[in-house]
């Protein structure tokens, strides 16, 4: 892809995708949409609160197999497009201070933003922390 630009359709189908892996089981602390210095192009890192194994292979495929149901081409998250990260890098660790700081002022959609330890991402979009809590079980 190759695009410098985050724009508004890439901010729902993020949504939309956060939403499925969530019903599908799979729990995340938090996600952004950014760009990092060191590459032009941009990801949805999604902070995964799950088993850690080799790559994160359980939730790449589920990403992969996801990609038939986009019926928004332009909202298509593909599997190439998403990083998943563990909570302990330094990406993840600043985006997690930013919910604890800061959990009413977001969303947050900035021209760049730093994340500390050197983690600066440029086009970011920052996930409110709503969208990933689960949901309560059900009174019985």
């Amino acid at each position: 892809m190759g695009q410098t630009v985050l724009v508004r359709e890439q901010v729902d189908g993020g949504t939309k995708l956060l939403a499925r892996l969530r019903d599908r089981g799979f729990g995340a602390l938090g996600a952004c949409w950014g760009k990092r210095d060191s590459d032009s192009k941009l990801y949805l890192f999604i902070v995964w609160d799950g088993p850690y194994g080799e790559y994160f292979t359980p939730i790449y495929e589920t990403l992969k197999a996801m990609e038939p149901e986009w019926s928004h081409v332009f909202e298509k998250v593909r599997q190439e497009d998403v990083r998943v990260i563990a909570p302990t890098t330094p990406l993840a660790r600043g985006l997690l201070d930013l919910y604890d700081r800061y959990p009413h002022q977001l969303p947050l959609w900035e021209g760049s933003y730093n994340f500390g330890d050197n983690e600066f991402l440029d086009s970011v979009f920052v996930y409110p922390p709503e969208l990933f809590a689960q949901p309560a079980p059900a009174a019985g």
